[in-house]
Protein backbone atom coordinates (compact mmCIF):
# COMPACT_ATOMS: atom_id res chain seq x y z
CA UNK A 1 0.00 0.00 0.00
CA UNK A 2 2.83 2.63 0.36
CA UNK A 3 4.46 1.52 -2.74
CA UNK A 4 0.97 2.46 -4.13
CA UNK A 5 0.84 6.13 -2.55
CA UNK A 6 4.80 6.60 -3.35
CA UNK A 7 4.61 5.71 -6.87
CA UNK A 8 1.38 7.93 -7.61
CA UNK A 9 2.77 10.87 -5.71
CA UNK A 10 6.00 10.33 -7.74
CA UNK A 11 4.07 10.53 -10.81
CA UNK A 12 1.90 13.64 -10.15
CA UNK A 13 4.87 15.48 -9.16
CA UNK A 14 6.50 14.71 -12.56
CA UNK A 15 3.16 16.21 -14.29
CA UNK A 16 3.50 18.85 -12.14
CA UNK A 17 6.99 20.12 -11.64
CA UNK A 18 8.47 18.77 -14.99
CA UNK A 19 6.84 16.26 -17.65
CA UNK A 20 6.10 13.06 -18.36
CA UNK A 21 7.73 11.26 -20.82
CA UNK A 22 6.03 7.71 -21.80
CA UNK A 23 8.55 5.21 -23.15
CA UNK A 24 7.14 2.01 -25.90
CA UNK A 25 8.36 -0.30 -22.56
CA UNK A 26 7.12 1.68 -19.49
CA UNK A 27 3.63 2.18 -18.81
CA UNK A 28 2.26 4.17 -15.60
CA UNK A 29 -0.72 2.77 -13.97
CA UNK A 30 -3.40 5.23 -11.96
CA UNK A 31 -5.58 4.17 -9.61
CA UNK A 32 -9.79 3.47 -10.74
CA UNK A 33 -11.70 5.85 -9.74
CA UNK A 34 -15.72 5.20 -9.33
CA UNK A 35 -18.70 7.78 -9.44
CA UNK A 36 -17.38 11.87 -8.90
CA UNK A 37 -13.79 12.51 -8.66
CA UNK A 38 -10.53 12.44 -10.46
CA UNK A 39 -8.08 9.48 -11.70
CA UNK A 40 -5.02 12.37 -12.73
CA UNK A 41 -4.96 16.17 -11.40
CA UNK A 42 -1.20 17.91 -12.05
CA UNK A 43 -1.18 21.26 -10.55
CA UNK A 44 1.70 23.70 -11.76
CA UNK A 45 2.15 27.01 -10.15
CA UNK A 46 3.28 29.99 -12.21
CA UNK A 47 2.38 33.48 -9.98
CA UNK A 48 5.99 33.84 -8.45
CA UNK A 49 7.87 35.71 -10.96
CA UNK A 50 7.58 35.48 -14.43
CA UNK A 51 7.68 31.93 -15.90
CA UNK A 52 8.08 31.72 -19.66
CA UNK A 53 6.75 28.17 -19.98
CA UNK A 54 4.43 26.05 -17.38
CA UNK A 55 2.91 23.47 -17.92
CA UNK A 56 0.96 21.45 -15.36
CA UNK A 57 0.31 17.98 -17.92
CA UNK A 58 3.53 17.94 -20.99
CA UNK A 59 3.16 14.64 -22.88
CA UNK A 60 6.19 13.89 -25.13
CA UNK A 61 6.45 10.57 -27.06
CA UNK A 62 9.40 9.67 -29.36
CA UNK A 63 9.14 6.80 -32.02
CA UNK A 64 10.01 6.03 -35.21
CA UNK A 65 6.51 4.35 -36.90
CA UNK A 66 3.21 3.87 -36.68
CA UNK A 67 0.89 5.90 -33.87
CA UNK A 68 1.86 8.29 -31.42
CA UNK A 69 -0.04 10.27 -28.83
CA UNK A 70 1.16 12.99 -26.94
CA UNK A 71 -1.45 13.10 -25.09
CA UNK A 72 -5.39 10.84 -25.42
CA UNK A 73 -8.13 11.56 -23.97
CA UNK A 74 -10.90 9.37 -23.70
CA UNK A 75 -14.39 10.17 -22.46
CA UNK A 76 -17.50 7.59 -23.32
CA UNK A 77 -20.59 6.53 -21.72
CA UNK A 78 -21.01 2.75 -20.66
CA UNK A 79 -24.57 2.98 -22.54
CA UNK A 80 -26.55 6.09 -24.92
CA UNK A 81 -27.33 8.61 -22.61
CA UNK A 82 -29.79 11.79 -22.91
CA UNK A 83 -27.66 13.55 -20.46
CA UNK A 84 -24.70 14.47 -19.20
CA UNK A 85 -21.70 15.31 -21.05
CA UNK A 86 -18.39 13.85 -21.99
CA UNK A 87 -15.18 15.57 -22.96
CA UNK A 88 -12.50 14.01 -24.86
CA UNK A 89 -10.24 16.79 -24.07
CA UNK A 90 -10.92 20.21 -22.37
CA UNK A 91 -9.06 23.29 -22.88
CA UNK A 92 -9.87 26.46 -20.68
CA UNK A 93 -7.34 29.68 -21.12
CA UNK A 94 -8.26 32.75 -19.75
CA UNK A 95 -7.10 36.30 -17.85
CA UNK A 96 -3.28 35.84 -20.51
CA UNK A 97 -2.35 38.63 -23.09
CA UNK A 98 -3.74 35.82 -25.52
CA UNK A 99 -5.35 32.87 -24.72
CA UNK A 100 -5.91 29.57 -26.29
CA UNK A 101 -8.25 27.26 -25.29
CA UNK A 102 -7.06 24.66 -27.79
CA UNK A 103 -3.67 25.09 -29.62
CA UNK A 104 -2.33 22.98 -32.34
CA UNK A 105 0.44 23.21 -34.40
CA UNK A 106 1.65 21.10 -37.12
CA UNK A 107 5.30 20.59 -38.07
CA UNK A 108 7.37 19.11 -40.94
CA UNK A 109 6.84 18.52 -44.55
CA UNK A 110 4.87 15.73 -45.06
CA UNK A 111 0.92 15.76 -44.67
CA UNK A 112 -1.35 16.62 -41.88
CA UNK A 113 -3.41 18.88 -39.88
CA UNK A 114 -2.75 21.22 -36.82
CA UNK A 115 -6.70 20.14 -35.75
CA UNK A 116 -8.30 17.05 -37.53
CA UNK A 117 -12.26 16.63 -36.38
CA UNK A 118 -13.70 13.24 -37.49
CA UNK A 119 -17.55 12.47 -36.87
CA UNK A 120 -17.37 8.58 -36.91
CA UNK A 121 -15.15 5.73 -35.73
CA UNK A 122 -11.58 6.76 -36.49
CA UNK A 123 -9.87 4.77 -39.21
CA UNK A 124 -6.68 5.03 -41.13
CA UNK A 125 -8.36 5.37 -44.56
CA UNK A 126 -11.08 8.19 -43.74
CA UNK A 127 -8.53 10.58 -42.34
CA UNK A 128 -6.34 10.05 -45.54
CA UNK A 129 -5.70 13.44 -47.30
CA UNK A 130 -3.04 15.68 -49.08
CA UNK A 131 -1.24 18.82 -48.11
CA UNK A 132 -0.87 20.68 -44.51
CA UNK A 133 -4.14 21.86 -43.08
CA UNK A 134 -4.51 24.43 -40.12
CA UNK A 135 -7.66 22.81 -39.59
CA UNK A 136 -9.42 19.30 -41.38
CA UNK A 137 -12.71 18.74 -40.45
CA UNK A 138 -14.43 15.21 -41.81
CA UNK A 139 -17.97 15.82 -41.66
CA UNK A 140 -20.55 18.87 -41.17
CA UNK A 141 -19.05 21.73 -39.63
CA UNK A 142 -21.86 23.96 -37.50
CA UNK A 143 -21.15 28.26 -36.49
CA UNK A 144 -23.89 30.01 -35.07
CA UNK A 145 -22.47 33.15 -36.06
CA UNK A 146 -20.31 35.07 -38.40
CA UNK A 147 -17.03 33.63 -40.34
CA UNK A 148 -14.32 35.88 -41.55
CA UNK A 149 -12.46 34.99 -44.19
CA UNK A 150 -10.45 36.09 -47.20
CA UNK A 151 -12.31 33.29 -50.04
CA UNK A 152 -13.80 30.55 -49.89
CA UNK A 153 -13.61 27.87 -52.46
CA UNK A 154 -15.99 24.72 -53.34
CA UNK A 155 -14.84 21.69 -55.48
CA UNK A 156 -15.95 22.11 -58.25
CA UNK A 157 -13.51 20.31 -61.03
CA UNK A 158 -15.25 18.98 -64.06
CA UNK A 159 -13.22 15.63 -63.34
CA UNK A 160 -15.24 14.60 -60.43
CA UNK A 161 -18.82 15.66 -61.86
CA UNK A 162 -21.31 13.56 -64.44
CA UNK A 163 -24.51 14.74 -65.41
CA UNK A 164 -23.28 17.83 -66.69
CA UNK A 165 -26.43 20.29 -68.12
CA UNK A 166 -27.27 23.55 -68.81
CA UNK A 167 -30.09 25.69 -66.44
CA UNK A 168 -33.53 25.48 -67.82
CA UNK A 169 -35.29 28.70 -68.25
CA UNK A 170 -33.27 30.56 -65.60
CA UNK A 171 -34.86 34.07 -65.96
CA UNK A 172 -38.39 32.19 -65.07
CA UNK A 173 -36.68 30.75 -62.43
CA UNK A 174 -35.18 34.16 -61.02
CA UNK A 175 -38.74 35.07 -61.12
CA UNK A 176 -40.07 33.30 -58.79
CA UNK A 177 -37.34 33.78 -55.86
CA UNK A 178 -37.89 36.52 -53.51
CA UNK A 179 -35.43 38.57 -51.94
CA UNK A 180 -36.29 39.65 -48.18
CA UNK A 181 -35.29 41.42 -45.66
CA UNK A 182 -35.32 39.95 -41.44
CA UNK A 183 -34.58 39.14 -38.66
CA UNK A 184 -33.36 36.33 -36.49
CA UNK A 185 -36.03 35.32 -33.65
CA UNK A 186 -33.21 34.80 -31.05
CA UNK A 187 -36.14 32.99 -28.76
CA UNK A 188 -35.42 29.87 -30.86
CA UNK A 189 -31.89 29.80 -30.05
CA UNK A 190 -31.80 30.48 -26.52
CA UNK A 191 -28.51 28.79 -26.02
CA UNK A 192 -26.75 30.37 -28.95
CA UNK A 193 -25.36 33.90 -29.53
CA UNK A 194 -28.11 34.44 -32.52
CA UNK A 195 -26.99 37.59 -35.51
CA UNK A 196 -28.58 41.22 -34.12
CA UNK A 197 -30.20 43.02 -36.69
CA UNK A 198 -32.14 43.11 -40.18
CA UNK A 199 -30.70 40.96 -42.75
CA UNK A 200 -31.09 40.80 -46.37
CA UNK A 201 -31.20 37.03 -47.86
CA UNK A 202 -33.78 34.29 -49.12
CA UNK A 203 -36.50 32.29 -47.62
CA UNK A 204 -35.75 28.67 -47.10
CA UNK A 205 -38.93 27.38 -48.25
CA UNK A 206 -39.41 30.05 -51.27
CA UNK A 207 -35.67 28.87 -52.85
CA UNK A 208 -36.74 24.80 -52.03
CA UNK A 209 -39.85 25.60 -54.63
CA UNK A 210 -37.14 26.54 -57.25
CA UNK A 211 -33.76 25.24 -56.77
CA UNK A 212 -34.58 22.13 -54.38
CA UNK A 213 -30.84 21.05 -54.04
CA UNK A 214 -30.18 24.09 -52.97
CA UNK A 215 -31.98 23.24 -48.96
CA UNK A 216 -30.58 20.97 -47.06
CA UNK A 217 -32.56 20.35 -43.25
CA UNK A 218 -29.97 20.89 -40.45
CA UNK A 219 -30.10 18.30 -37.47
CA UNK A 220 -32.07 21.01 -35.39
CA UNK A 221 -35.00 20.22 -38.29
CA UNK A 222 -34.60 23.51 -39.54
CA UNK A 223 -34.17 24.50 -43.64
CA UNK A 224 -30.70 25.92 -44.77
CA UNK A 225 -29.61 27.66 -47.94
CA UNK A 226 -26.42 26.94 -49.55
CA UNK A 227 -26.29 30.31 -51.38
CA UNK A 228 -23.64 29.30 -53.33
CA UNK A 229 -25.77 27.13 -55.36
CA UNK A 230 -27.94 30.32 -56.42
CA UNK A 231 -25.12 32.32 -58.47
CA UNK A 232 -24.95 29.96 -61.49
CA UNK A 233 -28.82 30.43 -61.20
CA UNK A 234 -28.41 34.30 -61.56
CA UNK A 235 -25.87 34.06 -64.15
CA UNK A 236 -27.54 32.14 -66.83
CA UNK A 237 -30.46 34.70 -65.97
CA UNK A 238 -28.13 37.75 -66.99
CA UNK A 239 -27.09 36.15 -70.13
CA UNK A 240 -30.94 35.25 -71.24
CA UNK A 241 -31.71 38.56 -70.52
CA UNK A 242 -28.68 40.05 -72.50
CA UNK A 243 -29.74 37.91 -75.14
CA UNK A 244 -33.55 39.83 -75.11
CA UNK A 245 -31.51 43.08 -75.00
CA UNK A 246 -29.78 42.57 -78.17
CA UNK A 247 -32.83 41.18 -79.92
CA UNK A 248 -34.79 44.32 -79.04
CA UNK A 249 -31.82 46.51 -80.29
CA UNK A 250 -31.50 44.94 -83.30
CA UNK A 251 -35.89 45.08 -83.71
CA UNK A 252 -35.47 48.94 -82.67
CA UNK A 253 -32.54 49.47 -85.12
CA UNK A 254 -34.76 47.93 -87.83
CA UNK A 255 -37.85 49.80 -86.64
CA UNK A 256 -35.83 53.45 -86.57
CA UNK A 257 -34.57 52.47 -90.17
CA UNK A 258 -38.37 51.86 -91.20
CA UNK A 259 -39.49 55.11 -89.88
CA UNK A 260 -37.15 56.93 -91.69
CA UNK A 261 -37.81 55.37 -95.09
CA UNK A 262 -41.45 56.71 -93.93
CA UNK A 263 -40.63 59.89 -93.24
CA UNK A 264 -39.38 60.78 -96.86
CA UNK A 265 -41.48 61.03 -99.66
CA UNK A 266 -41.62 59.40 -102.88
CA UNK A 267 -40.08 62.15 -104.66
CA UNK A 268 -36.56 61.61 -102.01
CA UNK A 269 -37.38 64.63 -100.05
CA UNK A 270 -37.23 64.11 -95.81
CA UNK A 271 -40.11 65.32 -93.65
CA UNK A 272 -38.32 68.81 -93.33
CA UNK A 273 -39.32 70.19 -96.49
CA UNK A 274 -42.92 69.40 -96.11
CA UNK A 275 -45.12 72.62 -96.77
CA UNK A 276 -45.89 74.77 -93.82
CA UNK A 277 -49.43 73.50 -93.56
CA UNK A 278 -47.92 69.83 -92.79
CA UNK A 279 -45.45 70.69 -90.71
CA UNK A 280 -48.03 71.85 -88.28
CA UNK A 281 -49.79 69.12 -88.20
CA UNK A 282 -47.17 66.62 -87.52
CA UNK A 283 -46.44 69.08 -84.48
CA UNK A 284 -49.68 69.20 -82.84
CA UNK A 285 -50.28 65.40 -83.28
CA UNK A 286 -50.95 63.88 -80.05
CA UNK A 287 -51.34 60.16 -78.64
CA UNK A 288 -52.76 59.74 -75.39
CA UNK A 289 -52.91 58.38 -72.19
CA UNK A 290 -49.31 56.50 -72.64
CA UNK A 291 -48.77 54.17 -71.55
CA UNK A 292 -52.13 52.92 -72.31
CA UNK A 293 -54.49 49.42 -71.07
CA UNK A 294 -57.84 49.53 -72.73
CA UNK A 295 -58.33 53.08 -74.98
CA UNK A 296 -56.14 55.25 -76.79
CA UNK A 297 -56.79 58.84 -78.17
CA UNK A 298 -55.32 60.15 -81.29
CA UNK A 299 -55.79 64.35 -81.19
CA UNK A 300 -55.53 66.33 -84.19
CA UNK A 301 -55.53 69.94 -83.44
CA UNK A 302 -55.17 72.12 -86.14
CA UNK A 303 -56.08 72.31 -89.98
CA UNK A 304 -54.73 71.72 -93.35
CA UNK A 305 -55.05 72.64 -96.89
CA UNK A 306 -55.14 68.85 -97.76
CA UNK A 307 -58.19 66.36 -98.53
CA UNK A 308 -56.65 63.09 -97.06
CA UNK A 309 -55.26 61.98 -93.59
CA UNK A 310 -54.73 58.74 -92.29
CA UNK A 311 -53.57 57.25 -89.28
CA UNK A 312 -51.42 53.73 -89.19
CA UNK A 313 -50.87 51.34 -86.47
CA UNK A 314 -47.52 49.63 -86.88
CA UNK A 315 -46.12 46.79 -84.24
CA UNK A 316 -42.47 47.20 -82.61
CA UNK A 317 -41.67 45.29 -85.49
CA UNK A 318 -43.04 47.69 -88.02
CA UNK A 319 -45.70 45.66 -88.91
CA UNK A 320 -48.97 47.26 -90.13
CA UNK A 321 -51.62 46.39 -87.56
CA UNK A 322 -54.40 48.71 -88.67
CA UNK A 323 -54.94 52.04 -91.02
CA UNK A 324 -57.67 54.68 -91.12
CA UNK A 325 -58.93 58.01 -92.23
CA UNK A 326 -59.65 61.05 -90.13
CA UNK A 327 -60.53 64.26 -90.43
CA UNK A 328 -58.18 67.12 -89.89
CA UNK A 329 -59.63 69.80 -87.81
CA UNK A 330 -59.92 69.59 -84.12
CA UNK A 331 -60.77 65.85 -84.15
CA UNK A 332 -60.46 63.44 -81.17
CA UNK A 333 -60.25 59.93 -82.12
CA UNK A 334 -60.57 56.69 -79.72
CA UNK A 335 -59.04 53.69 -80.86
CA UNK A 336 -60.10 50.01 -78.71
CA UNK A 337 -56.39 48.22 -78.05
CA UNK A 338 -57.71 45.63 -75.82
CA UNK A 339 -57.04 43.37 -78.09
CA UNK A 340 -53.29 44.22 -78.34
CA UNK A 341 -50.84 42.44 -76.29
CA UNK A 342 -48.44 44.20 -73.89
CA UNK A 343 -45.55 45.63 -75.55
CA UNK A 344 -44.55 48.64 -77.67
CA UNK A 345 -46.40 50.48 -80.63
CA UNK A 346 -46.03 53.15 -83.15
CA UNK A 347 -48.81 55.53 -84.18
CA UNK A 348 -47.97 57.03 -87.69
CA UNK A 349 -50.03 60.23 -89.31
CA UNK A 350 -50.03 60.66 -93.25
CA UNK A 351 -50.85 63.45 -95.09
CA UNK A 352 -51.51 63.30 -98.72
CA UNK A 353 -50.00 59.30 -97.97
CA UNK A 354 -46.84 61.08 -96.82
CA UNK A 355 -45.93 60.23 -93.45
CA UNK A 356 -45.91 63.57 -91.31
CA UNK A 357 -45.55 62.23 -87.52
CA UNK A 358 -44.68 58.95 -86.12
CA UNK A 359 -45.43 58.56 -82.08
CA UNK A 360 -44.78 55.48 -79.76
CA UNK A 361 -46.92 54.09 -77.10
CA UNK A 362 -47.04 51.08 -74.75
CA UNK A 363 -49.81 48.75 -74.18
CA UNK A 364 -49.78 47.39 -70.58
Amino acid sequence: MKNAKFLISFTLCLFSLCFLQAQISSEVYLPLVQGNGTALKATADGTQGFSSAVRSIHGLVEAGRGYTFGVQGVATSSEISTDGRAYGVMGLAANADINYGLYGELQGVNRGAAVLGHVGPFTSSSTLFNGQWAGYFIGDVRVSNNIFAFSFNTLSDRKVKMGIEKIKKPMQKVMQIEGVTYQYDAAAFPNQKVIQGVQTGFIAQNIEKVIPDAVVMDQDGYKTVNYTKVVPLLVEAVKEQQHVIVELQEELAEIKELISNLNTNQEGHSIGALPKDKQSIQQRLNVFPNPASNKLTFALNGATKSNSAKISLLSNSGELLDSFSVKQKGTNVEYDISNLIPGVYYVSFQIDGQVVGTQQFIKQ
